[in-house]
């Protein structure tokens, strides 16, 4: 079963879903995109991945593509290529939940549109300063994250 595959098949019941965009520059190293909410009391000042729940008829992955539009200015057409990470469940501040999230990578760094008002500020951090900076229930999906970029080929 491939990763898209066991991500889909596992995130029931989907409460969330998530995504990292990233982008490998020529010099080897990734950076991945983050962000924080204009208002903390939905998750906190750190940066954190871009997630919302599932609206009716979505899938996961649609949900996370749109949460990315929403929260980061995601624009498909700067899409290079879309990795599953295994479904996860989390304890965040006032709930438990499972999330599906995915790792985008882009083209161009710059060719992201203007975010959704929620969004307070946008970050684009190297795998290692989130591991420093980052919201700490999230930092084991950014590490897996993180992997996928180094590794994976784009198809």
């Amino acid at each position: 079963m491939k990763l898209d595959e066991l991500n889909e098949a596992t995130a029931k019941p989907r409460n969330k879903a998530g995504v990292i965009p990233f982008i490998r520059h020529d010099d080897g190293s990734i950076q991945m995109m983050f962000m924080s909410p204009s208002d903390p009391s939905y998750g906190g000042p750190e940066p954190q991945i871009a997630k919302g729940g599932l609206d009716a008829g979505e899938n996961a992955k649609e949900a996370a593509i749109r949460e990315g539009e929403e929260e980061l200015g995601l624009q498909q057409s700067n899409v290079v290529a879309i990795y599953a990470l295994p479904v996860v469940t989390l304890t965040g501040f006032d709930a438990t939940y499972t999330m599906a999230v995915y790792a985008v990578e882009v083209k161009d760094q710059s060719s992201f549109g203007k975010p959704h008002y929620e969004t307070g500020k946008i970050y684009w951090l190297t795998p290692e300063e989130f591991a420093a900076r980052g919201r700490k229930t999230q930092k084991s999906l950014v590490a897996q994250a993180a992997t996928i970029a180094k590794v994976a080929t784009p198809t």
